[in-house]
């Protein structure tokens, strides 16, 4: 079974992967992370990107939610703001794979804990790209 399928036993996983990939190829790829995450015409090619895998990405997301594996004030905005801080970790160290060890800590803050968590400040309502 592969991570990120409907079929995996744990909701977690498919909202983790998504991000994990995109990050991965952005790493390894200068052009594809300037594309993306550039300044000026980001927001627009982000829709582009989007618009086909969006129907394969928010059944996950439902099922994620509906299982609360994220935390309840997560927000859509939080996951582009993600890749963002990953890119910029393989920007500043030059090294390709430290990325991931950060992209782990930040999606681990977005579960859901049994012991509870202290709420995220407000976050913006707009998307700044």
């Amino acid at each position: 079974m592969r991570a990120g399928s409907v079929a995996d036993p744990d909701p977690w996983h498919g909202p983790a992967a998504g991000p994990e990939k995109v990050c991965e190829l952005q790493a390894h790829d200068r052009g594809l992370r300037e594309v993306m995450l550039g300044t000026g015409k980001a927001a627009r090619r982000r829709a582009l990107v989007d618009r086909p895998i969006k129907p394969l990405v928010d059944p996950l997301i439902d099922r994620a939610e509906e299982q609360r594996a994220p935390r309840p004030d997560v927000e859509p905005l939080d996951l582009p703001m993600i890749q963002l801080m990953v890119a910029a970790v393989t920007d500043q160290t030059g090294e390709p794979d430290l990325w991931r060890r950060y992209l782990r800590m930040l999606l681990d803050g977005m579960r859901t804990r049994p012991d509870g968590t202290e709420p995220l400040p407000p976050g913006r309502k707009s998307h700044p790209l």
